[in-house]
């Protein structure tokens, strides 16, 4: 039965490539990344123990909703009224508020850097770091403003607000000093946390860009050859080194459990719920704009957690650790089945993953015929959500509801006589 949903993967991506000859369309890059994991899970090298056969049901149910989404935007079945189509409005970047956030994180960064080195020279390993960033331990910030700061502006900044904008200037301005910066802080932070996503999403945005904007492809990486090769070695290094300081099991099956473990976690979370189990009714898919209203809330004394916010977290938590095999534990990855199961069952998940490729082929099209900043912004953002869906649904997370808010006020509307 698995193999049978997996090749529906392989045959919706060929269809929609067939139809739109654009191989970084979001529905095309889906639909190849799900059967990308679903064939890593079902090959399963590293003999990780099984998931449930409802995990790759539901899998086929938000796969097919995705690609039925697609087709049904792309025949003009489903119509988007044509003031939101063909809205040509320009946007360019706030450079004075952007530089100040850049200063301020580069010294916040830096102040992280000394905290960690401390670390580090009184004989603590990466791993432990690690916890602490994530707040399994004693956080490594002690000053409540300064983790509050770090775990819902800095994080922001850094793995998406930065490289995003980045990504946008480079193509509008050529300007490279905004994405040289990124990557000095997406370095800092990969040092000072252990984590190593910030660079997985540097690399999928510069890449992305890299396909969509530069045409002669060819004669771009010649041209810059030797910068490819010193970036692509470094990060390769980076990488390696941070999950061997971090691990002591085999490399190769760490990462391949990045990529296929999210089925089995999946399985085991939907088996512990409980029979009392409510739905959610989209509060566990969008916990991330809610947690930071609440936040705010909270701190300021002003509304505490309500209480059907802490029942859906609580149900969405899955930082747990489980055993993925007989070496290997493994946490927070669920996909975004997850979240969208916790918020309405299985019409849930064929609703939410319908919604995300309808809103993805709309913002993609919409890029096409009006090649603003704004609207690349979001397409990298789509494009994101696509390679860490193996992860979670990325309104679960603050930081990614954050980034949305920043980039809303770094770009500015431009004038008419200004275009």
């Amino acid at each position: 039965m698995e193999y049978i949903f997996c090749l529906s993967y392989y045959a919706y991506a060929a269809y929609i490539y067939r139809e739109k000859r654009d191989f970084l369309h979001p529905a095309f890059l889906f639909c190849s990344f799900w059967a990308f994991i679903n064939s890593l899970t079902i090959i399963n090298l590293f003999n990780f123990y099984d998931p449930s056969d409802f995990v790759f049901i539901l899998s086929f149910l938000g796969g097919t909703s995705f690609f039925i989404s697609f087709i049904l935007y792309d025949k003009q079945i489903i119509k988007v009224p044509k003031r939101l189509y063909e809205n040509t409005k320009k946007h360019s970047l706030r450079k004075d508020i952007f530089h100040v956030l850049l200063i301020i994180t580069f010294v916040y960064m830096l102040y992280r850097l000394f905290l960690t080195l401390n670390l580090l020279l009184n004989g603590k390993s990466l791993d432990y770091i690690r916890r602490l960033s994530l707040g399994y331990d004693n956080s490594l910030v002690k000053n409540k403003l300064f983790y509050l700061y770090n775990a819902y502006i800095n994080k922001s900044l850094i793995e998406l607000v930065f490289p995003i904008i980045g990504c946008t200037e480079l193509v509008k301005n050529k300007n490279y000093k905004y994405l040289l910066c990124s990557l000095i802080l997406t370095i800092l932070n990969t040092v000072c946390t252990g984590g190593r996503f910030a660079l997985y999403y540097f690399v999928i945005l510069v890449v992305y860009t890299t396909f969509i904007y530069f045409k002669d492809l060819k004669e771009f990486i010649i041209k810059n050859k030797k910068t490819f090769r010193i970036a692509l070695v470094l990060t390769v290094i980076l990488l390696i080194c941070i999950t061997m300081a971090r691990s002591s099991i085999n490399i190769f099956s760490h990462l391949y459990s990045y990529f296929c473990g999210a089925f089995y976690n999946l399985s085991v979370r939907l088996d512990n719920l409980d029979s009392g189990f409510v739905h959610t009714y989209g509060v566990s898919s969008f916990l991330g704009p809610f947690r930071v209203v609440f936040l705010l809330l909270d701190n300021l004394n002003i509304i505490p957690y309500p209480d059907w916010f802490n029942y859906a977290a609580q149900v969405s938590d899955a930082e747990t650790f489980i055993s993925l095999s007989e070496t290997i534990k493994f946490n927070a990855y669920v996909t975004p089945i997850y979240s969208f199961y916790l918020d309405g069952g299985v019409l849930g998940v064929i609703i939410g993953f319908f919604g995300s490729g309808l809103i993805s082929t709309y913002i993609y099209n919409k890029f096409i015929n009006n090649r603003d900043s704004l609207l690349f912004a979001w397409v990298l953002m789509i494009i994101l959500g696509v390679f860490t869906s193996m992860v979670v649904f990325p309104f679960t997370r603050q930081n990614f509801a954050m980034s949305i808010f920043f980039l809303l006020i770094l770009f500015k509307a431009e004038k008419k006589n200004d275009c």
